[in-house]
């Protein structure tokens, strides 16, 4: 999907850097990649935080992460 977007050119240039990308397009995606594990993780932590006894097998666990 072609987008046009307006990034600080600060902000780009130190994810370039940091994800060790030589494109634009390709850190954008590596950031958003991030950004997508970094939310499901967080919603995983607070389900099972939820948990009073946390009896869950692995499958059930595996479940609750592709959720």
């Amino acid at each position: 999907m072609r987008t046009t977007v307006d990034i600080d050119d600060t902000l780009l240039n130190e994810a370039i850097q940091l994800t060790g990308v030589s494109s634009k397009k390709h850190t954008i995606e590596v950031a958003l990649e991030q950004f997508i594990r970094m939310k499901r993780r967080q919603q995983l932590s607070n389900r099972l935080a939820n948990f009073v006894d946390f009896d869950l097998s692995l499958e059930k666990l595996s479940e609750l992460r592709n959720e």
